[in-house]
């Protein structure tokens, strides 16, 4: 009975044994660091370099460049070399692994005056900077702003000149002109009177604005509006200052005018009478001296820097 007895006891712990004192076999244990490597999303920022091969590709990251392999799925539309980019991956014990990446873009909003269109593909408008002139994105349609609008618009920087992205009219009283002219002189405190083409007109001034720093028979350019009795002066500038500026040479928009980036602000100026361009290369570096002008700024020198 005794020996029986013992022989259940042994028998009820071999089972425990099985069901409780077991373990995984070595092919079975899980790969905790890699399982936590793959878990692990990180994000980061850099300058995308190029591809090395189909399945990886080169990115300045934290200064530094750094091959990351593609995960299964990822693309490269839309990521030209040397964009800033975004981008999610992972580590693993071989190289970081990109889930995702996008290029990063620059949008940008401004208010200005809807000067015009600078040939078939670009646009100009005046903003507080001064003229830029504006690539309009192959999908937006701007054929029925009219000269001369305040309009709202954003766009997005890129290598050469920004794209114009959309484009809002701002509804107002009147549009704002730009004119020039030579001024007369004051006819009362709310009055003046300038040559314009030829001709005497008379501007109401608007509230606030003073002329008694502006000698009579300068050169001026003003900012307007049409009312219902007589156009009003919202601005006015002498012509016979000249101002000086430096920048990075763009290039020629046409025979009469070029583009000249100012602390990365792309501005348009007419040429003046003996501004010569010959030997100046793209991206060069210039200085130069200018006035406004009823349109836009007029260079009077231009020379490498």
């Amino acid at each position: 009975m005794f020996v029986k007895k013992n022989y259940i006891l042994l028998l009820m712990l071999l089972l425990l044994l099985m069901l409780f004192g077991g373990g995984c076999s070595p092919d079975e244990e899980p790969d905790e660091t890699g399982a936590a490597l793959e878990s692990v999303l990180l994000t980061g920022e850099g300058i995308y370099s190029g591809q090395i091969d189909n399945i990886s590709v080169e990115i300045i990251f934290n200064d530094e460049p750094m091959a990351f392999e593609l995960g299964d799925g990822v693309t490269l539309e839309g990521i030209e070399d040397g964009s800033m980019v975004t981008f999610v991956y992972h580590e693993t014990e071989h190289r970081p692994v990109i889930v995702s990446i996008e290029a990063l873009t620059s949008i940008r909003e401004d208010e200005g005056i809807f000067v015009g269109w600078a040939d078939s593909r670009s646009v100009e408008i005046e903003t507080d900077a001064g003229f830029r002139v504006f690539e309009v994105h192959e999908a937006l349609y701007i054929e029925d702003v009219t000269d001369g609008s305040t309009i709202r618009f954003s766009y997005e920087e890129s290598g050469t000149r920004p794209v114009l992205l959309s484009v809002e009219v701002i509804m107002a009283e009147a549009p704002t002109y730009k004119g020039e002219g030579i001024l007369v002189g004051a006819i009362d405190v709310q009055s003046v009177e300038i040559v314009v083409d030829g001709s005497e007109k008379v501007f109401a001034l608007a509230e606030g604005l003073r002329i008694d720093h502006i000698p009579d028979g300068s050169s001026v350019i003003f900012h307007y509006v049409e009312t219902d009795t007589r156009p009003v002066i919202n601005s006015i500038t002498s012509l016979d200052t000249s101002l000086s500026g430096e920048g990075v040479y763009v290039g020629q928009i046409d025979s009469h005018s070029i583009e000249i980036d100012v602390d990365g602000s792309f501005a348009v100026f007419e040429l003046g009478e003996g501004i010569d361009l010959e030997g100046l290369n793209e991206g060069d570096s210039v200085q130069f001296t200018y006035r406004e002008g009823a349109h836009r700024p007029l260079l009077l020198t231009l020379e490498p820097r």
